[in-house]
């Protein structure tokens, strides 16, 4: 796709369009679509465009970004609009909602993938971290609870796909909830809700 990419490039730069190939980078499939097609009115103002975007891209890309970006306590960074604050109960443990929903059901605690035996259907998982040999148990669980983990970990990554309601990144949770326990997961608000123990 770049060679294709850079070749569209170069033909711009041989029309004059473009100063270098890669000025192709720089505007969006339809802008050079229309390049191409010569359906743009005045290609001088997206050759401008091009040149404008390069030198924001090169402003950007000279940055050195933080290591971590530290919110206020109790402030989660999400890409979606927040939901309406809630006050957690006393009973609630705080993480990071990577998975929306809200499911209720029996906690299974489990620390390895071969004791899948101990799972029910719809119950809820809670471990440390998964790993590909997790993949099968997920299937049976209706949601997920793990000690650590973020957006892209891979349990995050497998309940979006499965849509299953999942919480990361709560300390020591699996030895704050026992199987048995009848638990609230809230991937939403990333709040785990212990109901019943």
């Amino acid at each position: 796709l770049r060679a294709v990419a850079l070749a569209i490039g170069e033909v711009m730069v041989n029309r004059k369009l473009f100063k270098q190939t890669t000025d192709v980078f720089f505007l969006t499939w339809e802008e050079t679509e229309s390049l191409l097609a010569g359906q743009t009115m005045m290609p001088h103002v997206l050759s401008e465009t091009a040149e404008l975007r390069r030198t924001e891209w090169e402003a950007c890309h000279s940055l050195s970004p933080p290591g971590l970006i530290q919110l206020p306590e109790g402030h989660y960074w999400s890409d979606s609009p927040a939901p309406l604050p809630v006050e957690p109960a006393t009973d609630s443990l705080i993480g990071t909602g990577v998975s929306g929903g809200t499911i209720t059901g029996r906690a299974v605690v489990l620390s390895d993938p071969d004791q899948m035996k101990e799972v029910a259907e719809n119950d809820i998982l809670v471990t440390q971290q998964t790993d590909p040999g997790w993949g099968p148990i997920l299937f049976l669980v209706k949601g997920l609870v793990m000690e650590r983990g973020g957006m892209l970990s891979h349990g995050a990554i497998l309940a979006r796909e499965y849509g299953i309601p999942t919480v990361v990144a709560i300390p020591e949770v699996t030895r704050k909830l026992t199987t048995g326990m009848q638990i609230r997961v809230d991937g939403d608000r990333g709040v785990v809700e212990i109901l019943e123990e």
